[in-house]
Order: C-alpha cells, then sequence, then structure tokens
C-alpha cells in the first residue's frame, strides 16, 4: 500500500496489511488476475484476454518472493479460495480459470466489461 511499510508489524498487522494491500490491486485495476507465472490454469485466462484485446494486471505470486507468498495469503482470506488463477473485473470476484471461461462464454465478462459490476 502507497505510503505504508510492512517492516516492524507484528504477524497480525502483516495479515491486515496484505489484506488491504489485495483490495487495493483489486479496486486499481479493471481487470486483475491473481495467479503464478507457469501455472497453464493462469496462462489459460491471460490469453484469454488478451484475445478478447482487454487490459489487464496479472499479479504473479511466484515472481514476488515473500510479499507474494503474503499476498497470497491474503487473497485466499478475501475470496475463500487458494487455487490460482483469481480473477477480478470491476472488483468483482469472477473466480478461477473455469469460471472465468465459462462467464465468457455465457457473454458475461464482455457484459461486466461494458457495463460495470451490477
Amino acid at each position: 500500500m502507497e505510503g505504508i511499510s510492512p517492516e516492524g508489524m507484528d504477524e497480525q498487522q502483516l495479515d491486515m496489511y496484505w489484506r488491504g494491500a489485495s483490495v487495493e490491486l483489486i479496486n486499481k485495476h479493471r481487470v486483475l488476475v491473481f495467479g503464478k507465472s507457469t501455472c497453464p490454469y493462469c496462462i489459460r485466462v491471460k490469453d484469454l484476454f488478451k484475445k478478447l484485446g482487454v487490459e489487464f494486471f496479472a499479479y504473479e505470486f511466484d515472481q514476488e518472493g515473500d510479499d507474494g507468498l503474503r499476498m497470497k495469503k491474503a487473497m485466499h482470506q478475501y475470496t475463500g479460495k487458494t487455487s490460482v488463477p483469481q480473477v477480478f473485473i470491476k472488483g468483482k470476484h469472477i473466480g478461477g480459470c473455469d469460471d472465468t471461461m465459462s462467464a465468457h462464454d455465457k457473454g458475461e465478462i464482455q457484459k461486466l466489461l461494458q457495463n460495470g459490476c451490477s
């Protein structure tokens, strides 16, 4: 999170910090993919957005060291899911790869991107 450093925080404070950081990312990016750089399901979702010409932000847990592990824990606390990818569109949690592909097949992703999350 901008302007706040996690240095010197205890575990509870760190958890709160990373939960806040995950929510900040979700709210900042129109399309956000939490994942891992080598995960085939993550790659499939990112390829879908590329094919659709949709700009997205990918937060790759495995590329962020200890911060990535803490962010993954925060994402789990936020979504209740431990699997990757976890996709958010305009702040709405879509789910994992199968959920995202299903939403695309039903035209729901396109609607969300055009109209918002309501």
